[in-house]
């Protein structure tokens, strides 16, 4: 004979197998939250390479890198070379660094002449005090002189932030000029160690030295083809005066 199921507790069952179902189900909901939220916090890749980011405090700075060169407020500059003329007009200098978007661990180059801002001539070489300042610290400094061709310098930046570039002493005076820009974190987070070797320090000469070491080679030069070309009328004259005989 089959045994009778009784009504009432075949519907306990049920009833006791739907709430444990919920509990289980709610149990799953609630440990797979936090995954969901982070997962929809989580910053896209592209996002993630239009900025830098670093810790300042228990802060988060994220920094994004223009494809432009600025100055330090952040205003775009147009075209390199960037012109100053000293407070009182006396001097102009331009300069250009390269690559035009500092980024710290890169090698950075500075390119500059002095100019008569009369003129627009270049001037005779000239000597200079180059500084690089960044928060207020003096951070590089090098004494230097121009030629025809100008001079250039090389810098790797070790921390970001606005910096201010400065020729001091131009020409030996009290003349100076300033410009202005903002370096930035490099994104691939690698300060490799740069050996940085300064160009040779132009020598200065004066304007009697230049006309020393140029006028007289070719002062030389003259002289040997006159000779060449005059030389042998000169001893054939010198020679029929003392044979008392007419000069051919």
């Amino acid at each position: 004979m089959f045994n009778t199921i009784d009504p009432n507790k075949l519907t306990m069952k049920s009833t006791m197998g739907a709430i444990l179902g919920i509990f289980v189900l709610t149990i799953i909901l609630i440990a797979s939250q936090p995954v969901f939220s982070q997962s929809s916090n989580t910053p896209s890749t592209a996002s993630q390479s239009s900025v830098t980011s670093k810790t300042v405090g228990d802060a988060i700075v994220s920094q994004k890198i223009p494809d432009y060169p600025t100055d330090a407020l952040g205003a775009k500059l147009v075209n390199f070379p960037l012109v100053q003329t000293t407070p009182g007009k006396e001097v102009e200098s331009d300069l250009t660094w390269s690559p035009g978007v500092i980024l710290t661990g890169e090698k950075t180059t500075f390119i500059f002449q002095f100019y008569d801002p009369n003129t627009s001539l270049t001037m005779p070489p000239t000597a200079y005090h180059f500084v690089i300042l960044q928060n207020g610290n003096e951070i590089f400094s090098i004494d230097g002189a121009t030629q025809q061709g100008g001079d250039y310098k090389y810098f790797v930046f070790k921390q970001a932030g606005p910096v201010q570039f400065e020729f001091e002493k131009i020409g030996g005076k009290d003349y100076s000029t300033q410009y202005s820009t903002i370096v930035y974190d490099n994104p691939s987070g690698i300060q490799p160690t740069i050996s940085v070797i300064q160009p040779a320090t132009n020598p200065i000469f004066s304007s009697w030295d230049q006309l020393a070491f140029i006028g007289l080679p070719i002062a030389g030069v003259i002289l040997v083809v006159v000779y060449a070309k005059w030389g042998n009328r000169f001893r054939k004259k010198k020679t029929a005066l003392k044979e008392g005989k007419p000069a051919v």
